[in-house]
């Protein structure tokens, strides 16, 4: 099948308009800027590209001064392309230097344009005024974007000029420096005045935060002075300070508005609190805190002591900075380790204040923890008794077996419990005094073990004599917890024989008959004797032998 294509297509001549016929700026101070725009237009049926270009009369070159970098005239956008039936806003700035003929014409180079089409060209002019003084310092919107405060209320005169200042801090002095000239022919004196309303202090009664250095002065004609203005703000609240700039000689009264502003220097920590959890006490934990300068000059700094002190409660020292002071560097960041050590059973919370050069308000970081401690204890179950074990060395915790027949076996269990809040090893030892050696009758097991928080933990202490005869004096079982207590439990005990006696121990019957249905059977009766103060089992166990 066929499918139809349609192709359409436009051939055109680029052609474009200008909403205005010319471009006349009111007079202009010179060293000030006039602004005008207007509409370029695309009335044709194809895309123009346009470029603007500042001429002379009838295409006349401009001859620059030797100080100018650019002709008084700027255009923008100085090129660009229109589609068919757009617009484009054009802006011309004005800004002469001097007074003299400005007199020029703004020309449009559009490509693709008819050869008989008369190009666009726009008269241009304005007149320069030349004033008595000039502020070679930057024009501030203060007034014309409506930042000034709703709270300062004083009205102020509508050629109010305006010189601001952008505070990092406070308690610094920020210094601005620019150039009063004089375009004139002729020299004149000026002085720098404090605009004081009626009722209000006098200068000097309350403290200013700006300071100028020279107040009055000369300026030769077609010179210029330096002028130096200081602001060191004690707040962080917006300032304002109304002054007057005169030239007695040709009646020049202008108002000054001086404002100085403060914006707190960029610095954090990484993080605003630390929670270094449970800690036994005696034990210590760090954490790395870094403090971070967001700023393109570096600050010193130093942590508040008093905010993390425990004299006052007589902890001790419970929480550690270090370093204590420094500085951070531009763009930059320091590490501060922060050390928690518990000196009681308690929960800690500190707020630590770190205080910077500068910065009004201080930083904070809050640091918890909580000191615990190990919470042990130990018991000796004895048949249908328990005791408890006293805590320390040299107490007595005696755990007596009795007598103990020849290999049988005394158990006693000991239980270590654990009510803390951390888990803790238990280590024992089976010691005599002089470190001899500790008989083999005796065992403690395990000897090593974990208690967990909250659980109990159990030994078997057991005594199995091979021989007649007491333990060693001073046995001891020595129990250790780690990071906590020690017990020590003294062992006794007696292995002992059992009074039983055979009326004889060795009987032959002698030469036998085979025993027959009817034959008297030969015997001798063997009397068991138990002579103990105890009554004890026993069994016959008999023993073949070809002897």
């Amino acid at each position: 099948d066929l499918v139809p294509l349609w192709l359409t297509g436009v051939s055109d001549y680029a052609k474009v308009e200008a909403s205005v016929p010319a471009l006349l700026f009111k007079g202009t101070a010179m060293f000030q800027c006039r602004t005008t725009t207007f509409e370029l237009t695309n009335t044709g049926d194809v895309r123009a590209e346009f470029a603007w270009d500042v001429r002379g009369v009838q295409g006349a070159p401009i001859r620059l001064r030797p100080s100018q970098e650019r002709d008084v005239y700027t255009v923008s956008p100085h090129t660009g392309a229109l589609a068919p039936g757009a617009s484009a806003t054009i802006t011309v700035s004005f800004a002469p230097v001097e007074v003299e003929d400005y007199t020029r014409e703004l020309t449009c180079a559009v490509g693709n344009m008819a050869p008989d089409a008369p190009p666009l060209v726009l008269p241009l002019a304005g007149r320069a005024i030349r004033p008595y003084c000039h502020f070679e310092v930057p024009e501030s919107d203060y007034l014309a974007a409506g930042r000034r405060p709703a709270e300062h209320v004083t009205v102020l005169e509508p050629d109010t000029k305006v010189i601001e200042f952008d505070s990092l801090g406070i308690r610094v002095r920020n210094t601005k420096r620019f150039y009063l000239v004089n375009p004139t022919n002729m020299s004149y004196d000026f002085e720098w005045a404090l605009d004081v309303e009626d009722g209000a202090p006098e200068p000097g009664v309350v403290a200013s935060p700006f300071a100028l250095e020279a107040l009055r002065g000369t300026i030769h004609g077609g010179k210029k002075t330096e002028m130096v203005i200081h602001f060191t703000p004690a707040s962080v609240h917006l300032v304002e300070e109304r002054w007057r700039f005169r030239i007695a000689g040709v009646g020049i009264d202008m108002p000054i508005l001086l404002v100085g502003s403060m914006r707190e220097p960029d610095l954090t920590f990484d993080r605003t609190r630390h929670n270094f959890g449970p800690l036994l006490v005696g034990q210590r934990n760090k954490e790395t805190i870094i403090l971070q300068n967001n700023e393109d000059v570096s600050f010193p700094y130093a942590f508040d002591s008093k905010s993390f002190s425990t004299a006052a409660t007589g902890d001790g020292q419970v929480v550690a900075v270090e370093p204590d002071a420094g500085t951070v560097p531009a763009r930059g960041s320091a590490p501060i380790l922060v050390t928690f050590m518990p000196s009681a059973e308690k929960l800690f919370n500190f707020n630590v204040v770190c205080n910077v050069a500068r910065k009004p308000t201080p930083l904070s970081l809050n640091v918890k923890g909580e000191g615990a401690a190990i919470h042990d204890s130990v018991t000796i179950q004895d048949q249908d008794r328990e005791r408890k074990v006293a805590p320390g060395a040299g107490r007595d915790n005696p755990c007596s077996f009795g007598q103990v027949h020849i290999n049988q076996r005394g158990v006693r269990q000991v239980v270590v419990a654990n009510s803390g809040k951390f888990n803790f090893d238990v280590t024992w030892e089976l010691t005599l005094p002089g470190g001899a050696l500790v008989p083999a009758a005796i065992s403690l097991s395990p000897m090593y073990a974990t208690c967990a928080k909250g659980d109990k933990c159990a030994f078997e202490l057991s005594y199995r004599p091979v021989r007649d005869g007491p333990l060693p004096a001073g046995l001891t079982a020595v129990c250790q917890v780690t990071n906590g207590r020690r017990y020590e439990i003294q062992i006794t005990g007696e292995g002992r024989t059992p009074l039983i006696h055979l009326s004889w121990l060795d009987h032959d019957f002698g030469p036998t008959f085979v025993h027959a249905r009817g034959m008297p059977v030969e015997s001798r009766t063997l009397r068991v004797v138990n002579d103990d103060v105890m009554e004890h089992f026993f069994e016959i166990r008999w023993e073949s032998s070809s002897a």
